[in-house]
């Protein structure tokens, strides 16, 4: 039996990797529309300001923590962020 070369392991591993999806419900930050307003699962609420190759930047304007007031302005995020769609 031949062992394969580190070289084809990774190739093949690169190649069939899986294809992520989020919850029912949610999307990924980056399938939304500028200015629509969206939910994280803990109830921090955002409006979606703008989206770059790398992030996406949100205002937060609300957030169910005790820190709320620290957390409320602009924030970068990651595009894979699953939020939910409020409007």
């Amino acid at each position: 039996m031949k062992q394969k070369s580190t070289k084809e392991l990774v190739r093949k591993a690169l190649k069939n990797k899986p294809k992520w999806k989020p919850p029912k419900g949610y999307k990924y930050l980056k399938d939304i529309q500028i200015g629509n307003l969206i939910q994280l699962n803990n109830g921090t609420k955002a409006v979606l300001l703008s989206i770059t190759p790398s992030s996406a930047q949100v205002l937060v304007i609300s957030s169910p923590n005790n820190n709320g007031d620290y957390y409320t302005g602009k924030h970068l995020w990651s595009l894979e962020t699953e939020v939910k769609e409020i409007g």
